[in-house]
């Protein structure tokens, strides 16, 4: 229970931080963040499958050092870099653990914080100065206080070339949207994309990680309800384009699924 709650809460932390941050940082943000989203989800979800690449006290030295350096860099860029790395590492970390109570106390903090952008009451750039502060007590904590447990590898096969494919699709897909689609638009737009392709991920992830929801046709609800959205928001913002883009993106995942995920089932 705790972790399917966590795993909610961890995404609707990032889609209200995206749904609350002005315009005149959203593309910035937009660009960046799936950017190094790309590169992090890459290297970290193979770290976590089958081969750890590097140590913990390794990832945490250098996270030190690079949240000292953040107000003597002060660069917006530097910051959403960072966050990027921190909150995808320390997602799967907590995640793939049986700390369960830490994971969700850690995540429903993350969803707290991404508040603290209603009504401009902060500047982005402060919020995820904060969150990068709450993932640093949450690992503090941890080392201090929990017991260690060894993290639950994530199941897929061929998961070098699985999370290349999906990266490449989902980052992809989002960094070209930053391109095409018009300033006035690319909130909404953004957004909307990257909500859909990302519960069709989620949904792969869950079985990847060994979370299980029972009673439910996950995927013909999603399916029904993903493609009447884009049909009307293609429809609302005249890029008719979206409806092809989103099919394509759409059939090369359940591909990827159906040749990766064995150990998924409908």
């Amino acid at each position: 229970m705790f972790n399917i709650s966590s795993y909610i809460l961890y995404n609707l932390s990032n889609l209200l931080f995206a749904l609350l941050i002005p315009n005149s940082f959203a593309k910035l943000f937009f660009i960046n963040y799936s950017f190094a989203s790309g590169i992090f989800t890459f290297i970290f979800f193979y770290h976590f499958s089958k081969k750890n690449l590097f140590s913990e006290k390794g990832i945490i030295i250098v996270s030190t050092l690079l949240i000292l350096f953040v107000e003597l860099i002060n660069s917006k860029i530097y910051v959403i870099w960072l966050f990027t790395f921190l909150i995808i590492y320390s997602d799967y970390f907590f995640s793939q653990r049986k700390n369960y109570l830490v994971n969700f106390i850690f995540k429903f903090l993350l969803l707290i914080s991404s508040f603290l952008l209603y009504q401009n009451f902060l500047y982005p750039t402060e919020v995820l100065k904060i969150k990068i502060i709450i993932i640093s007590l949450a690992f503090i904590f941890y080392y201090l206080f929990c017991k260690k447990h060894k993290f639950s590898p994530l199941k897929v096969n061929s998961p070098l070339k699985y999370n290349f494919w999906t990266c490449l699709i989902y980052f992809g897909s989002l960094f070209l949207l930053t391109i095409i689609v018009p300033d006035n638009l690319i909130k909404i737009i953004y957004i909307s994309l990257q909500i859909l392709i990302g519960i069709q991920l989620k949904i792969f992830d869950l079985k990847i990680r060994d979370i299980k929801i029972k009673y439910l046709n996950i995927d013909t609800i999603f399916r029904i309800l993903s493609f009447s959205y884009l049909i009307f928001l293609s429809l609302y913002s005249n890029l008719y384009y979206l409806i092809i883009l989103y099919l394509v993106i759409y059939l090369s995942l359940n591909f990827l699924k159906r040749k990766y995920i064995t150990y998924f089932s409908n």
